[in-house]
Formats: structure tokens, C-alpha cells, sequence
């Protein structure tokens, strides 16, 4: 698999979050996966974190972004 994922509902206890995957190229397993979540008022759709889920899957960095609580409503 490669590429963005669908997002995965996750229960937390401050409301239900997203994960959001950007995974390398189907042939290539990640060294490292790095975890990004947004701050208070934003979402995960901010030129940031876009740009990194973007760009580093090509280095075979897996990215996970996590969207929590009634950012994602």
C-alpha cells in the first residue's frame, strides 16, 4: 500500500480522532513512522503538516497525522 490511507476513526477520552496515513511506495517498508498532530484552533490540513505528509513518504518516511476531538466535525 502507498500513498494517503482513508482515515481511521480512533476512540479517545476527550471525543472520537482521525489517523490519517501517508505511507512510502507499496515496495518499500518504512524505517520510521513520525507522528504529527495539530494545535488548538487548527486541523491537520495546514500548510505544515501537508507539506511534510507530502514529501517524506518519498524517503520512505511513513507519516501519521492524528486529528483530535471537533477539529475534524
Amino acid at each position: 500500500m502507498s500513498g494517503a490511507t482513508a482515515p481511521t476513526e480512533v476512540a479517545t477520552p476527550h471525543g472520537p480522532g482521525r489517523l490519517h496515513l501517508d505511507l512510502p511506495a507499496a515496495d518499500t517498508r518504512p524505517a520510521v513512522v513520525v507522528l504529527l498532530g495539530h494545535g488548538a484552533g487548527n486541523g491537520i490540513d495546514t500548510r505544515d503538516l501537508e507539506t511534510l505528509a507530502a514529501a517524506l513518504p518519498a524517503g520512505g518516511v511513513a507519516v501519521a497525522r492524528f486529528e483530535i476531538g471537533r477539529a475534524h466535525v
